[in-house]
């Protein structure tokens, strides 16, 4: 008999566990439930928190810390996914977003420019 195939693909639980994380607990269960099963874990995200790594993940790429200047103008640490070749980059701009909320909701205290 053939084992079962199972896909799990899921997104991330914003803030606590990554897509990967979260595939791979499943994988672990279901290898508990099916010891013969084959899981195959797909990263998976909707265009906001996650979206670098799971991109990255499923391209075969790697993640690259970086310092990045906010939009206060402070420096901030943020990554970016490169893909293997060189040739294309992971970015997500929106990730910067979180930092700057708080200080643009008050237009007084906000050093936007």
């Amino acid at each position: 008999m053939k084992p079962k195939q199972i896909v799990i693909a899921i997104d991330s639980f914003k803030g606590s566990l990554s897509s990967l994380g979260a595939g791979n607990i499943v994988a672990a269960a279901a290898h508990r439930v099916f010891p013969d099963c084959e899981a195959h874990v797909y990263p998976l995200a909707d265009g906001g928190e996650g979206t670098v790594d799971a991109l990255a993940h499923g391209l075969g790429g790697e993640i690259v810390p970086v310092t990045v200047t906010g939009p206060l103008g402070e420096k901030i640490p943020s990554r970016f996914g490169c893909l293997p070749d060189r040739h294309m980059a992971i970015i997500v701009s929106r990730a910067l977003v979180p930092q700057a909320a708080s200080a643009l909701r008050s237009p007084r205290s906000s050093a936007a420019r």
